[in-house]
């Protein structure tokens, strides 16, 4: 895979839905009824009420459906059980907490798919209506979710996943139908903060339905939007990779279209201290940003403190005073470019990076620790051994596998300068 080709995969990545004209949708709410979300039960009754407040509930216009699950997934009420909105309204209004453990997020998905989009309760298909699953989640699933979630995209049924800090982030994403169909709160008290951007994926999403044979250069153009930041080890050991490391971001850059409504770009390098080359919003365009990058270099400096910096740039940079538009659900991608152990504990700060929903990949260099890496980015790593022949296209195809893998969205990358094999000590 060309870089041109990694870059076309990022933007199907980051896109919203676009397509056919529909009015009318299927709308199913699958809400997290075990014990991790009894503290929040009120907060989403009062949410999906807002959600149906604004939709045109009719047997011949918009259809809802509530479903619990713990354990084992129950509906409250199916897509044809009421033709009306007030008859919605107060079937949610007097529905209780189901309650339970474990939290079987797959089971649910096929509980959902099998059970309530099906046309014998009242769905009818996304050639028909546009198809919407929104899940509420307070904790991680105790099985697997990746083939779910890939049969209900393929059946066109879009899923907007909201989950709290004790959620997987990385599980919600590999849920969500598009990483900007992934939000994430504190806690279901801070959900009516998200109410307009997830009423706005649902607006938009009645009005255009996506089909997957075709699109055209102004559509993945128009949808090519992330906040992207590079974290640079800036220290003195990896002086000798300056050119390449620099290469790479300068690269990577150059095939994106930059601006306010499309991806934004940030620069932060590290050692003892971090920081901010560049943030977010600091460039609207891309000659700009490419002007900065031809005059960095590398700051230097003896202590690598990656997990101080991964605090600062979740502190720092993916805030929204520096231009991050996670609050409007644009994808939040971190890659680190490490030559070493970090002297500092990395475990705490890497967690708080995904529980506020933030992808994080890995390139390691020279004497960067395979181990960490792993701690780093599960799954979603690439090491270079030898630092004079950097790999560009093979890690750009890398990087390209884990967007287009349809059975998870993070694969193994592990590489070691020229060969595809894993790295072995």
């Amino acid at each position: 895979m060309t870089l041109e080709a990694f870059i076309s995969s990022l933007c199907l990545w980051c896109k919203g839905c676009h397509g056919n004209n529909s009015k009318k949708s299927d709308v199913v709410f699958l809400i997290d009824g075990s014990y991790d979300s009894r503290n929040g039960f009120e907060e989403i009754r009062a949410f999906i009420q807002r959600i149906v407040e604004n939709l045109n509930v009719s047997h011949n216009g918009d259809q809802v459906a509530v479903v619990q699950f713990s354990r084992d997934a129950t509906a409250n009420f199916y897509l044809n059980s009421y033709s009306s909105k007030s008859d919605v309204l107060s079937s949610i209004r007097t529905m209780r907490h189901k309650l339970g453990q474990p939290l079987n997020i797959g089971k649910a998905l096929e509980f959902v798919k099998d059970h309530v989009f099906a046309a014998s309760v009242g769905g009818r298909g996304a050639d028909v209506a546009s198809q919407h699953l929104y899940l509420f989640s307070g904790g991680r699933s105790g099985d697997d979710v990746r083939g779910p979630a890939q049969i209900l995209k393929a059946k066109g049924i879009k899923t907007l996943s909201i989950g709290t800090k004790n959620a997987d982030t990385l599980e919600m994403q590999t849920v969500a139908y598009t990483p900007g169909h992934y939000f994430y709160v504190p806690n279901y008290e801070n959900l009516q903060r998200i109410y307009t951007s997830v009423e706005t994926k649902l607006r938009d999403s009645q009005e255009t339905t996506e089909f997957t044979t075709g699109k055209s250069s102004q559509d993945e153009t128009d949808h090519q939007k992330a906040d992207i930041v590079f974290l640079v080890d800036g220290s003195d050991n990896m002086q000798p990779n300056e050119r390449l490391i620099l290469e790479f971001v300068t690269d990577f850059v150059k095939k994106l279209e930059i601006g306010p409504s499309k991806a934004q770009v940030a620069l932060v390098q590290y050692s003892t201290e971090p920081t901010a080359d560049f943030t977010l919003n600091k460039y609207s365009l891309k000659e700009d940003t490419l002007n900065h990058l031809s005059n960095v270099q590398l700051k230097g400096g003896g202590s690598v403190n990656t997990g101080r910096a991964i605090d600062f740039v979740r502190n720092t940079i993916f805030t929204a005073s520096s231009g991050s538009r996670l609050q409007q659900g644009v994808p939040q991608v971190l890659i680190l470019a490490s030559g070493r152990k970090s002297e500092d504990d990395i475990l705490r700060p890497v967690g708080m990076l995904k529980n506020a929903g933030i992808v994080l990949f890995a390139v390691g260099v020279d004497s960067a620790d395979r181990f960490e890496m792993e701690q780093l980015a599960p799954g979603a790593w690439y090491f270079l051994r030898e630092s004079s022949d950097f790999p560009l296209k093979q890690m750009w195809e890398k990087f390209g596998k884990v967007l287009d893998q349809s059975d998870s969205r993070y694969p193994n990358m592990e590489g070691t300068g020229n060969s595809d094999e894993p790295f072995k000590q």
